[in-house]
C-alpha cells in the first residue's frame, strides 16, 4: 500500500558554475547550470549586471543557461548575478565578476 505524501515547493536554489567569459571589448558570455528546482520546474532566469558606475541592468525571463551581454565598455570590470525562477518565485542569487577585453585586442 502506498502512503499519501506531500511535497513542499520552495523557490529554486542558487545557480551553480556561474562564469563570465569576456568575448570582446564590449561583450561577455555569462553561463551557469541550474541549481535545485525546489520541486517546481524552472521557468526562467533573471540576469543583472553593473559596472563602471552603471546602475544595474536587468534581463528577465531568460530560458537558456547562457546569455551574451553586449554594449559594455572596454576593459571594465562588471558584476553579473543570476537567479532562477519557478512557480513560487525567484530564488537565491549567484554572482561573479570579470573584465571586458581591451579595445583593439585581437580575440582568438
Amino acid at each position: 500500500m502506498l502512503e499519501d505524501f506531500f511535497c513542499v515547493t520552495v523557490p529554486p536554489s542558487v545557480p551553480i558554475s556561474l562564469l563570465a567569459i569576456p568575448l570582446s571589448a564590449t561583450t561577455v558570455l555569462v553561463s551557469w547550470q541550474p541549481g535545485y528546482d525546489g520541486h517546481s520546474p524552472l521557468i526562467g532566469y533573471r540576469l543583472t549586471w553593473n559596472g563602471n558606475g552603471v546602475h544595474a541592468m536587468v534581463t528577465d525571463n531568460i530560458t537558456e543557461t547562457t546569455y551574451t551581454v553586449a554594449s559594455l565598455e572596454p576593459y571594465t570590470v562588471y558584476n553579473f548575478s543570476v537567479s532562477g525562477r519557478n512557480a513560487i518565485g525567484y530564488g537565491e542569487t549567484a554572482s561573479v565578476s570579470n573584465r571586458t577585453l581591451e579595445a583593439g585586442r585581437l580575440e582568438n
